[in-house]
């Protein structure tokens, strides 16, 4: 009689252990799943905005299903100088070239799950502008 109640509170340990394990990988996949659904919506945000190709500083908030996203958008402007060609001996001087600017934009998408957890995805751009 006594083997057999080992044997029953041994095999209930085990259970509560086995139970405990699947429960604690159940809520990883979950955390995973949201992290992964989470990034490929923050992807698709962030394309859509490098793809539409006007870009301007600023800051823009939304939701999408259960998540909250933020895009934020700044710009720094460098002037730049277009490279020149080596001229030929035969050939008279054309001048330098025309300065120019150009707009590099850094656009980060935070995308904020159920959980809590939050992801950020950037990107840079570069927009070219006439010389003023």
């Amino acid at each position: 009689m006594i083997e057999v109640l080992v044997a029953v509170a041994v095999a209930s340990i085990l259970m509560a252990v086995l139970i405990r394990s699947f429960v604690s990988t159940w809520a990883g996949v979950n955390i995973v799943r949201d992290e992964a659904e989470g990034t490929l919506l923050a992807r698709s945000i962030l394309d859509e905005l490098l793809l539409r190709g006007t870009l301007a500083a600023g800051s823009q908030d939304g939701t999408m299903g259960r998540y909250a996203w933020n895009v934020t958008t700044t710009m720094q402007t460098l002037a730049t100088v277009a490279a020149t060609q080596p001229q030929s001996a035969g050939q008279g001087s054309q001048g330098a070239p025309a300065p120019t600017t150009a707009n590099i934009f850094h656009v980060v998408v935070t995308m904020r799950g159920p959980s809590g957890r939050s992801s950020r995805l950037d990107a840079y751009k570069i927009g070219q502008t006439a010389a003023q």
